[in-house]
């Protein structure tokens, strides 16, 4: 008996799988699921995202951390078919994310800390593991590399600013609600702007702010991106 398959099936594993495995590596397969995610396509981008271990020769570490990404995915799809948002997680599903925030060095980790802190208040130190081992393998995570490729992105003009600076700043996906945080060079919290959209421009009001350099970090619920503005006077 031969089964058969629907046509956007076959589309899928004969022109779309073979392309995202030959093209952009790991990277570019995740942003084709986040696109099939923001569209709804849920059963295609979990398709895609439990291919991946073999269509880029998963193993070890590597095999773990997409294993903590196919945990997120599932999360976010459960949210979406049962009606929830990210503010209406349950107990348990408030430790897995916690458990990926801990263990995680890669998106999933970067996703489960950017909802833990936004959304619930969690704080998480990012420190440096060594290992004497040889064969030991590390991998490195830069997060608004990892923002920028999901569409996260904010620029600032004029930088260095004097009287003000327009922050223009786009979001991910569909994403609408994120937080744009200013620090001084010792960390300290300077201003804290809401922002809602998913692209805009947000004034900053800098006559009453000492010169110097401070740091400005956008956080959206998935992804977060760290810039450096100058104030003269």
């Amino acid at each position: 008996m031969i089964m058969k398959l629907p046509g956007f099936i076959l589309l899928f594993y004969f022109h779309i799988l073979p392309f995202v495995g030959s093209f952009g590596g790991l990277r570019a397969g995740e942003q084709l699921v986040a696109s099939y995610m923001q569209e709804g396509n849920y059963s295609q981008a979990l398709v895609l995202a439990n291919e991946m271990p073999s269509l880029y020769g998963l193993t070890g570490d590597e095999l773990t951390e997409h294993n903590y990404y196919m945990d997120m995915l599932n999360l976010q799809t459960g949210l979406a078919q049962q009606g929830r948002n990210i503010l209406q997680l349950n107990s348990s599903e408030l430790n897995s994310l916690v458990l990926i925030a801990e263990s995680s060095i890669g998106t999933a980790g970067t996703q489960a800390k950017n909802i833990l802190e936004f959304f619930y208040g969690a704080h998480f130190f990012n420190c440096q593991v060594l290992d004497d081992s040889a064969t030991s393998k590390s991998y490195t995570v830069n997060p608004n590399e990892l923002g920028e490729a999901y569409g996260l992105n904010i620029t600032v003009k004029p930088n260095p600013a004097k009287d003000w600076a327009a922050f223009d700043y786009t979001l991910p996906g569909d994403e609408s609600t994120a937080i744009l945080i200013i620090t001084d060079a010792n960390g300290k919290n300077i201003e804290s702007i809401s922002l809602d959209g998913n692209q805009g421009q947000k004034l900053w009001d800098t006559r009453h702010i000492p010169a110097g350099a401070y740091i400005y970090t956008l956080k959206s619920i998935s992804f977060s991106k760290t810039g450096k503005i100058v104030i003269t006077k």
